[in-house]
């Protein structure tokens, strides 16, 4: 694992590094943390919510205080691959209760190569193309 990176437990073990409109390293990189969905999501009862579990507590501090955004991905038994902002939605909670989170409404959209686009340009403050 490169230097800086924390060990093979890290919670961020994977990263992208998006280039810029000429090809270039812009600096700007988001942080994947991988999970399966049978191990950490369950849907709530009383508004069928999907529930993200945070199984460590070291985990959403990490994530939370990142200086890259950690994108939580989470494959689903079926093959779909969904992900979120976590670092985003931990900081939000933290604000709003005064506490750490230890579980998450997952609001995952999907992980495709438009999204990843999308995310890339809000990073380098370029134009959005609007959702379809």
């Amino acid at each position: 694992m490169p230097p800086g990176l924390g060990t093979a437990h890290s919670a961020a073990a994977r990263k992208i590094e998006f280039k810029d409109e000429r090809g270039q390293a812009s600096g700007q990189r988001v942080h994947l943390q991988l999970k399966s969905a049978d191990s950490y999501l369950y849907k709530r009862q009383r508004d069928d919510k999907e529930i993200f579990k945070i199984k460590k507590p070291r985990h959403a501090e990490y994530w939370q205080k990142h200086a890259h955004p950690v994108m939580l991905v989470i494959r689903t038994s079926d093959g779909t691959i969904r992900w979120m902002n976590v670092t985003e939605c931990l900081r939000d909670y933290f604000q709003r209760h005064g506490q750490q989170a230890t579980q998450i409404v997952f609001a995952g959209e999907p992980f495709t190569a438009l999204n990843l686009d999308r995310l890339r340009r809000r990073l380098l403050n370029l134009p959005v193309p609007q959702a379809p």
